[in-house]
């Protein structure tokens, strides 16, 4: 008799851990399933549905190519203009990109970008007409401040990488500090120098003509930021002069684009006379995957090199060889060699231009 008590309490011992067990794991919940899309609200603020992880991204502007590397979503890009392949140092190290589509040319080909099946557009906010023409058309379009100054440009990054998301939001903020970091560096010396030992500076965009970049320009900003007054300040926005406003304004400085353009000025017995010419301080400004003169992510390279360009002896703390080796390891995976970052940073020796 206790033998069959003992034989039937084990029995139900283990009927009922077995049954506890099923219970358990008929209880775990099923893993949730991830959102295709997500809601963002862009630079303009404007609410929009886009993909949760975009994987075919069209660009509009030349410059935003080397922002998508900066976050690692170059790969993603299927649409660009064709300015993009113009750029030697893009070209050389993402060959890739003389095989994409180029649809936004001057006027932007609708129907080639269409073909591309972009999944997200990013757009500038004063390209209205084309951000309009892609909604008709049924594309998903996200707005980007005017890359008029560096906050809009810092901006527009940060609100791609949330855009992206992931690992490219990370890139972005990474690059962010990076800009601010430099940005707080050179503030906090140029603010002890007094507006009268300021340099003017004429900063000439073409290699065609003087034109020159005035107020609510990015180049009026970055030579304020580093040290310099724009000479052009009061003209608004872009426009050539002649020889003779050259001449009037007599610069300290002049910065030019290109190795042909600097030559024009030096050699030329009209402007020999200028000040900076005769003191040798007119420049070429570096170029690098884009122009770093213009609104670009090269932003954060250009205020150093101004900063140091226009008061050597104020920042013996920049070596500009240091931080183009480490912009291009850190935010575009390049390691350059000595004589590939000499032909960025000194682009008249090797007519890079």
């Amino acid at each position: 008799m206790r033998k069959s008590m003992a034989l039937l309490l084990i029995m139900f011992f283990l009927t009922t851990v077995f049954c506890t067990g099923c219970g358990q794991q008929s209880a775990t919940p099923a893993p949730e399933a991830v959102p295709a899309e997500k809601t963002i609200t862009d630079m303009a603020g404007n609410t929009v549905v886009v993909p949760a992880n975009p994987e075919r991204i069209a660009f509009h502007w030349a410059n935003q190519y080397e922002i998508m590397m900066i976050l690692g979503a170059a790969d993603d890009i299927v649409a660009i203009h064709p300015n993009v392949k113009k750029f030697v140092w893009l070209v050389k190290y993402k060959p890739e990109v003389l095989n994409l589509p180029t649809p936004f040319a001057d006027p932007v080909n609708f129907e080639e970008l269409l073909k591309t099946d972009p999944d997200l557009v990013f757009e500038f906010e004063h390209c209205t007409d084309t951000i309009e023409k892609c909604k008709e058309i049924g594309l998903t379009v996200a707005v980007l401040s005017k890359a008029k100054s560096i906050k809009n440009i810092r901006e527009n990054i940060m609100f791609i990488g949330q855009t992206l998301g992931n690992e490219h939001y990370e890139k972005a903020k990474k690059y962010d500090t990076y800009f601010s970091e430099k940005l707080k560096m050179v503030n906090s010396i140029i603010a002890g120098i007094p507006d009268g030992q300021k340099p003017t500076v004429a900063c000439i965009i073409t290699d065609a003509s003087l034109r020159v970049g005035g107020t609510d320009t990015i180049m009026d900003e970055w030579i304020d930021i580093a040290g310099g007054k724009n000479i052009a300040h009061e003209i608004p926005g872009y426009k050539v002069v002649d020889n003779e406003q050259l001449l009037k304004w007599n610069p300290d400085v002049i910065i030019t684009p290109s190795n042909r353009a600097k030559n024009l000025i030096v050699n030329s017995p009209v402007f020999k006379e200028l000040t900076a010419v005769k003191n040798d301080r007119v420049y070429v400004n570096p170029h690098g995957f884009f122009d770093w003169q213009y609104p670009s992510a090269e932003e954060a390279l250009q205020i150093q090199w101004a900063a140091k360009t226009l008061h050597p002896d104020l920042f013996p703390n920049i070596d500009m060889r240091k931080e183009v080796k480490y912009y291009h390891q850190q935010f575009l995976g390049f390691s350059l060699s000595e004589e590939e970052i000499d032909t960025i940073l000194f682009p008249e020796i090797y007519e890079a231009t």
